[in-house]
């Protein structure tokens, strides 16, 4: 550990204040990140023309499969996003074990071949004198019944959202939303054929219900038939004073309303018995099984996923310039003339002797 960042822990210790000690612990998280060998990763997309509707569709179902992919290697990972505390550019962000890096890098540039994906400084949210909210979310109902998604809406559901993003203040507020995920557990997924067996079953008692299991059969069924994941959803909040943190957290979570509808399940907002512990399992990217749903991957990408053609967000960062492979052939030798960073790795350009 810095003789630096000692000192900044010892003065962190000696100040109250919650903003001061979650900073203190975002300087810890920094260390055992390091410790535990995982890295963050800066995720950067090119901006496409904006394309139809079915289109962009079709590129938030990428975003669908990557987290599959992610997920199913059974590695830990963290997708974020999240305004800094000072700055307003809104990030995308991927924690990752440093011995997965390329696999990470290769899934995204196969989906996204000018991407940059970067090595990052973690990175903090919190007003070092200020407040914080936070809140992470359920679903109301079973996980059997689905919510409404993004393809049954015929909207990017997750745009709302990412919209709260763009309202903060340059200096002294900070939003981050973090999503863990892994693949639904075995016991999950028999619950789940149980219950279709179940529904199938003819309800001689209570013919009334009979077109409401019918209905609800299909919606299990669809959501069945890909991938299940077990999510922690968290939304974390830091301003100057506690009205405006908690503005601002209800202001992420009136955007899920869009998500109620009859006859599909509805997410909840659930403030955590324990606020100091609910950070520090964010600060430190922990999953929380008493804290997951069950989401479909329709489900998931309706409210998390890499930015489209038809995103229009301000302050989003996205790739300024399109990368150049350099060429296979480099000299070693010769008058150096520049560098080329191509998907994360430099290499030094020469003219050799016979250019």
């Amino acid at each position: 550990m810095s003789a630096l960042l000692i000192s900044y822990l010892a003065l962190a210790v000696v100040i109250t204040g919650t903003g001061v000690f979650f900073i203190r612990r975002w300087a810890v998280r920094r260390v055992f990140l390091r410790t535990l060998n995982l890295k963050l990763l800066n995720i950067r997309l090119p901006k496409k023309p904006k394309v139809e509707n079915d289109e962009a569709f079709k590129e938030i179902n990428v975003s669908g499969q990557l987290f599959s992919i992610l997920a199913g290697s059974k590695i830990p990972i963290a997708l974020e996003i999240a305004v800094h505390n000072i700055g307003e550019e809104i990030h995308f962000y991927a924690a990752v074990p440093a011995n997965a890096i390329e696999f990470v890098k290769r899934q995204i540039q196969g989906f996204w071949p000018d991407a940059q994906v970067m090595i990052s400084d973690d990175y903090t949210i919190f007003n070092p004198g200020g407040a914080i909210e936070s809140a992470f979310l359920k679903t109301k109902q079973p996980y059997y019944l689905p919510i409404r998604s993004y393809a049954e809406a015929q909207v990017d559901t997750f745009l709302p959202i990412l919209s709260d993003f763009s309202k903060l203040e340059s200096v002294g507020e900070g939003l981050a939303i973090q999503v863990l995920l892994k693949p639904a557990p075995k016991s999950v997924k028999e619950a789940f054929t149980e219950y279709l067996k179940n529904l199938k079953k003819p309800n001689e008692k209570e013919p009334e219900k009979a077109a409401i299991n019918t209905e609800n059969l299909k919606l299990a069924e669809q959501k069945i038939t890909k991938p299940l994941f077990a999510v922690n959803y968290r939304i974390i909040t830091s301003a100057a004073t506690p009205l405006r943190a908690q503005e601002i957290l209800d202001g992420v979570l009136t955007s899920f309303l869009q998500f109620n509808a009859p006859s599909r399940n509805e997410f909840r907002a659930v403030k955590a018995k324990s606020s100091r512990s609910f950070i520090n399992k964010y600060i430190f990217r922990q999953f929380d099984d008493n804290q997951a749903m069950m989401l479909g991957m329709d489900e998931l990408v309706s409210i998390f996923h890499l930015p489209t053609s038809t995103t229009e967000i301000p302050r989003l960062t996205w790739v300024k310039a399109r990368e150049a492979q350099p060429p296979a052939e480099i000299p070693k030798s010769g008058v150096m003339i520049g560098e080329s960073v191509f998907r994360g790795e430099s290499k030094t350009i020469r003219i050799g002797d016979d250019d």
